[in-house]
This record gives structure tokens, C-alpha cells and sequence, in this order.
């Protein structure tokens, strides 16, 4: 047989039942997706799949699943994908979307994209009851107005797939504001239809303008955070509604606030204990939260992660004596960052050490010159042991532990076990000249492994706290992306002192 008769010959893949080449579509969908995240420059999956003969091309047209996912990133994208967008949904038949729509403009935006992306927006509020998985970003370069959005709060709309919703917005004047009603909600509703399958909600924005799931849509949230600026406006919600609404969520695994999402009341007094039997992560970065920290009794809470920024610490107003120290019996994981020590009264410290003495792994992160939370640890050193008995690793992303002096009052701390102590690169420059030195030989054998924080994605102070639904915060793990808006990662979570 020649040559030429040999290559005549189909492959023999292309002999396969249909139900195996669609496996095998599958398949490669998940290898060449990984293989477009790192390279944004090469055509997208379901495409190079769809092109590679006439064949396949008529199987993968047919096949619904790989064309459930669109993504649509603004400017950054090289053509307007109005006609794509309907293309997929009507490829994709009645399956459930994943939907990524960032609306967020800069300088290269084209003007007259304007209109187009409203309709993009449009088509796909026309497909709520199909929603599945979906992340909108929007910012000051992208006008919608209230109409574009009523989809998302019409009764007779369900999203009745929905597992995720993210909604990165800072909208204009006047669109979902807040009347601010008895308990602040009248105008804050999405999802009025129903969003049965919610687990995840994410939100940021200015405080009369943000968006709230109506209250029969959260029941089995699991992940959910709500982020505003602060100073924008006034709380948009009493204590009693957010405690209400959100707090006694009975599947509520994972939260995120920062801002003045509510109001505390004048007098906390009646205010009850607040038990979060589900709760494992919490971080948040609000005044208000930090005084609802001694009502939380929360058995499963693995991680807290706060940052301060000179609020005050548990405040006066909060009769101390009156509330035995909750200790969360199950943390691992505390992060404080901008927290200083001149913000709080011995009284308070104590007790916010009492409820956090179960911690391993502990992390002060702070940038201000001001007297800094960790600073009477390294005085009194047997602080940490008295308070902390568990303590396995140490982190301090600071850069003012510079003497030896604090040094040396970390080498005799009696550690009942080895210790890891995580330090800025320029300080652990600083302690391994310190340990070459002559005082340092006299100690006793030290129970201290010193390492250079690594600022990675997998560091406590950049990674996720959890991956409980599929991502950081379970919120955007979308086309292979993590997600992590600089607004509430960098902004408020944490110091950048590398």
C-alpha cells in the first residue's frame, strides 16, 4: 500500500462512537482550559475542539456541555462577543452557565462598545433561570441603569440553579439605593423569585447601593461576603437585621465583611449570644463586627482573620464582666493586622487572648509605626506561651522587631514544642546575622526554626482561608481564575511590607 493510500486513510479516533468522542471532548476540554489560563493569547477550548475537522465539528456542535462556560472580559477582550454569547446559549440547550462578565473599563475601552455590552448584560439576565455559577464586575468606567438590572428582582423570575453569585459593583447615583425602612432592607432585594441552590454570595460596593439576597434565597449559603467602603454612606442595616438575616444562617461556613455594613446599638447589654454552629472561617475588617466578636460562640470556627486599623478593640461599651470569655475551641488560624495595642485596655487584650488560646498558627501583620499588638510579647515573652500554650508557627510581616534585644527574648521563651518563626526578608537577614553572634551561643538549646515569609499565593497572608466551594472565599473560581479583587485582599486584609 503507498504513501499516499495510508494518509487517504481516516485515523481510526475518528471511527469512534459518538458517546466516546464526546468523553474524550470532555476530557481535553479540562486540559486545554488549564493550557488557556496561562496562555490568554490561545483560542479557547471548546473552539480548537470545534475546528479540528468536519467530523468532530458536527459532534461538538451537538454535544451541549461544552458550551455551558462564557467568559467576556472587556477590554482585554479582541472583539465584541455579542454573537458568541448567543451562539453558546443556543449550543448549549437547556444545560446550567457558568458566566464571567466583567464590565470594568479603562482607557482602551471603545465607546462604542457601551451599548453592546448593556445588551450583553441584558441577554444574560434573560437566562437567570439558567444560571449556575456567575461573576459580574463592573466599576465607575460603566454606566447600567436600575432597568438593566430589574431582571434580578423580579418576582416571577427564579434563579433556580444558581449555586454562586458574585457582584463586583460600585454603581451609579440612584441605582438600588437604600430608603433605609425600619430594618434597612426594603430596597436592598435580589433574587425576589427565588434563588433555592445559593450557596455563595459575594458583594462590594458603596453601602446604599449594595445587594442583598431576599432571605428565602439564603438558607443554604454557605460562603458569604459583604464588602463596602467605608465612609461612603451610613450603615444600611440595624444589628438586628444582620444578626437576623445573616448570622443564624444555619449552613453559614464562611464570612467576609468589611465597612459599615450595620449599626450597633447604643447600649449592647440586650444584646444575645450569637451561636454560628457551622461557622469555620471569619474575617472581616469592620468596627462593628469587632464588637460583636464576645457574642459569637462559634465551635467549629477554624480561622479569624482581623484587621483594625485604630477602631478600638473590644470596646467600653461592652460590659466585659458580664460575658465569660467564649474560647473557640477549634481555631488553628488567627491573623491580626493594623491591630495596636494602645487601642485596647489590658482587660480587653486578656480577654480577646482567652477566647483565641486554642490558635497555632498565628500571624501579626502591620505597616504603622504605631504601639503594635505583638509588642508586649516580646517584652514579656512568656505571654505567648501563657496564652497561646499551642502555638506552632509565628509569623511577623512587620519590620520594626529590629534589635536584639526582642531577639534574644525569643530565644528563651521555653516552648513546650519547636517553634516556626516567619519573618520579612529584610529582618531575616538581620536574625541570622544575630545568630552567628556571641550572645546568642550562650542560650540553651533553642526549640525556634526561623524562615522568610513567602509572599506567594499560598501564604497565610495572600491565600484563601478556604477552599470550601471550589475558591477563595468560595467565590470566584471561575475559567481558572482566583479571583482576589485588590478592594478587599490588599486594601483591607493585609499589609504588603515585602
Amino acid at each position: 500500500m503507498s504513501s499516499s493510500e495510508n494518509n487517504a486513510r481516516p485515523a481510526p479516533i475518528l471511527g469512534l462512537p459518538p458517546e466516546v468522542t464526546c468523553k474524550i471532548f470532555e476530557c481535553a476540554l479540562e486540559t486545554l482550559t488549564e493550557i488557556h489560563h496561562t496562555n490568554r493569547s490561545s483560542l479557547l477550548p471548546e473552539v480548537v475542539i470545534s475546528h479540528m475537522c468536519s467530523s468532530w465539528r458536527a459532534i461538538a456542535l451537538e454535544h451541549s456541555i461544552l458550551w455551558t462556560s462564557f467568559c467576556y472580559r472587556g477590554s482585554l477582550s479582541p472583539r465584541f462577543p455579542l454573537d458568541r454569547l448567543e451562539a453558546y446559549l443556543k449550543r448549549s440547550g437547556s444545560r446550567t452557565l457558568q458566566l464571567w462578565l466583567e464590565f470594568r473599563g479603562n482607557q482602551r475601552r471603545k465607546p462604542q462598545n457601551m451599548g453592546n455590552e448593556v445588551e450583553l448584560l441584558d441577554v444574560s439576565l434573560s437566562h437567570i433561570a439558567r444560571w449556575s455559577r456567575v461573576t459580574i464586575l463592573v466599576n465607575h468606567g460603566i454606566t447600567f441603569d436600575a432597568n438593566t438590572w430589574e431582571a434580578l428582582r423580579s418576582p416571577s423570575v427564579s434563579a433556580e440553579n444558581l449555586e454562586h453569585f458574585a457582584l463586583y459593583w460600585v454603581p451609579e447615583e440612584g441605582t438600588f439605593t437604600s430608603s433605609m425602612t425600619t430594618d434597612g432592607l426594603a430596597d436592598l432585594e435580589i433574587m425576589v423569585g427565588g434563588a433555592p441552590k445559593l450557596q455563595s454570595f459575594v458583594t462590594n460596593g458603596r453601602s446604599g447601593a449594595i445587594c442583598l439576597p431576599k432571605l428565602e434565597s439564603l438558607n443554604n449559603i454557605t460562603t458569604l461576603s459583604l464588602e463596602i467602603r467605608f465612609g461612603d454612606e451610613s450603615p444600611m442595616l440595624t444589628c438586628h437585621a444582620f444578626v437576623q438575616r445573616f448570622l443564624y444562617l444555619p449552613c453559614l461556613e464562611d464570612v467576609s465583611i468589611v465597612g459599615d455594613i450595620f449599626r450597633l446599638p447604643h447600649s449592647t447589654h440586650n444584646l444575645g449570644l450569637i451561636r454560628m454552629n457551622a461557622l469555620r472561617h471569619l474575617r472581616f475588617n469592620s468596627p462593628n463586627m469587632l464588637k460583636l466578636l464576645p457574642f459569637l460562640q462559634a465551635p467549629l470556627l477554624k480561622a479569624l482573620v482581623i484587621r483594625n486599623d485604630g477602631h478600638g478593640f473590644i470596646p467600653a461599651c461592652i460590659a466585659l464582666d458580664n460575658i465569660e470569655p467564649y474560647t473557640f475551641p477549634s481555631l488553628q488560624t488567627l491573623v491580626l493586622t493594623e491591630v495596636q495595642a494602645d487601642s485596647m485596655s489590658p482587660q480587653q487584650g486578656q480577654y480577646f487572648l482567652k477566647m483565641t488560646s486554642m490558635a497555632t498558627e498565628i500571624t501579626f501583620s502591620q505597616e504603622s509605626s504605631r504601639k503594635q499588638f505583638f509588642s508586649p510579647m516580646l517584652h514579656i515573652p512568656n505571654l505567648l506561651i501563657q496564652y497561646w500554650p499551642r502555638l506552632e508557627t509565628l509569623t511577623l510581616n512587620v519590620d520594626t522587631v529590629s534589635n536584639q534585644v526582642d531577639f534574644s527574648a525569643l530565644v528563651v521563651v521555653p516552648f513546650q514544642n519547636k517553634i516556626t518563626l516567619r519573618l520579612t526578608h529584610a529582618v531575616f537577614l538581620y536574625w541570622k546575622a544575630f545568630e552567628k553572634s556571641a550572645d546568642i551561643r550562650s542560650f540553651p538549646a533553642r526549640k525556634i526554626n526561623i524562615q522568610p515569609i513567602k509572599y506567594d499565593a499560598n501564604d497565610v497572608l495572600y491565600g484563601p482561608l478556604c477552599q470550601a466551594v471550589n475558591g477563595p472565599w468560595g467565590m470566584c473560581h471561575h475559567f481558572g481564575e482566583y479571583f482576589q479583587d485588590e478592594f478587599h485582599i490588599h486594601t483591607h486584609f493585609h499589609s504588603n511590607l515585602h
